[in-house]
């Protein structure tokens, strides 16, 4: 899902930036000192890297004329937000919270009452996680239960890093070393090592991290709380009546989630990808170029060298796809017609595996041509769960009361 990406891109850059941190930058409150830049350089770019996704995230709202357009926007921060969650970025999570909690974004009132009754009660779910309530008791939890690698939300650090430092004294009679201040020090300091151990499992999608590092715009405040004005000015509440229609927001979160979990555990032979690659076809398409039309006959498979394409399943419900992953194996494996309109979002070059070198290859290697089975049976149950809803939800449209 477009939403688990950009989460997982976010994350990326994260926890590169919070490895880089030395736990020297978090002693004696350095980056309160004027010369912080000096003292703790990292732990500052973390900083202004939170602020960044706040404004990111704030932007993408109010970047949307209409009020179903930014409930939609606000629906996939939301499940930015759980993913971010899901891959144990709590500072991504808690910037995403940040920008929805933000005053340009708050005094939405006609926006968010569009939400869908399920993203009302996962938002509240996600502000439960990082409340303050109890000293940050869930989210202390949470983080405890994390492995690295993993990226705790700095804030509450500080805060704790802070409060011992200023309520305990570095020295007891005047003299003596405060051995319990230091030690107290260093179990904040040992808990944000231990997530710096590890390596990610995710790799860059460049398309992705292009928009979010150079291409998305990103407002400051008070251009934030212009343009908020503008959409939902005060005299709105006496012109525009409370209650509108909540928006459909189509979620395949489990769906899609599962067809990935089934595309990592094809394990495909290196014997195997040595004479695919000698045999497969290169294709370039041009940004909004087709690949495959639904409907028509399917006879071969394409592997996504660079770029992303989107699989219109359903009207409004588009599924990106990023270099790595393949698409069309669905009718090249059950022999039914194309079940969707695959076309390129950017410029794509992508790999094509025809159903006679298919069937040549996977001659001798059984258990693989079963795995792709199995990912063919997925996307088609749920392809066909996101067009019965989709239909379901014409069909309410258009029922008269």
């Amino acid at each position: 899902a477009e939403y688990m990406g950009i989460a997982r891109q976010i994350t990326l850059a994260d926890y590169a930036a919070f490895q880089r941190i030395r736990p020297t930058e978090l002693l004696k409150q350095r980056w309160c000192k004027k010369n912080a830049a000096l003292l703790a350089p990292n732990l500052i770019s973390m900083i202004e890297r939170f602020n960044e996704v706040v404004q990111w995230a704030a932007t993408e709202v109010l970047r949307v004329e209409t009020f179903e357009g930014r409930a939609e926007v606000m629906c996939r921060l939301i499940d930015v937000g759980a993913a971010a969650r899901t891959l144990d970025n709590y500072s991504a999570l808690m910037a995403i919270l940040s920008a929805l909690e933000s005053a340009p974004i708050a005094r939405l009132q006609f926006t968010f009452e569009l939400l869908p009754t399920e993203y009302e009660q996962r938002f509240a779910d996600l502000k439960t996680t990082m409340s303050m309530a109890s000293n940050y008791s869930t989210y202390r939890k949470a983080l405890k239960a994390a492995v690295a690698p993993a990226v705790p939300y700095l804030g509450v650090c500080m805060q704790d890093l802070t409060f011992i430092d200023d309520g305990n004294p570095d020295y007891i009679d005047g003299r003596l070393i405060n051995v319990e201040k230091h030690r107290m020090t260093a179990n904040v300091l040992r808990q944000l090592q231990s997530f710096q151990n590890g390596t990610l499992a995710i790799q860059p999608v460049l398309v992705i991290e292009q928009y979010l590092e150079a291409e998305a715009p990103r407002w400051d405040g008070e251009r934030q709380y212009q343009e908020s004005l503008r959409l939902e000015p005060r005299a709105l509440k006496t012109t525009r009546k409370a209650g509108a229609k909540k928006i459909r927001y189509q979620d395949t979160t489990a769906s899609q989630e599962h067809l990935a979990s089934l595309k990592q555990q094809v394990e495909v032979p290196q014997a195997f990808l040595t004479a695919m690659l000698s045999r497969l076809k290169e294709h370039s398409f041009a940004a909004k170029q087709f690949l495959m039309r639904k409907g028509e006959a399917g006879s071969s498979m394409f592997f996504i060298v660079r770029g992303v394409v989107d699989v219109v399943v359903a009207p409004h419900v588009v599924i990106p796809l990023n270099q790595g992953d393949f698409v069309g194996e669905m009718s090249l494996f059950t022999g039914v017609p194309r079940a969707a309109d695959v076309r390129a979002r950017t410029a794509v070059q992508a790999l094509e595996l025809t159903q006679t070198q298919c069937a040549e290859l996977l001659e001798a290697y059984p258990q693989l041509k079963e795995q792709f089975r199995d990912v063919a049976r997925a996307r088609a149950e749920m392809n066909a769960a996101i067009e019965a809803d989709a239909k379901g939800g014409a069909a309410k449209k258009t029922q008269k009361p």
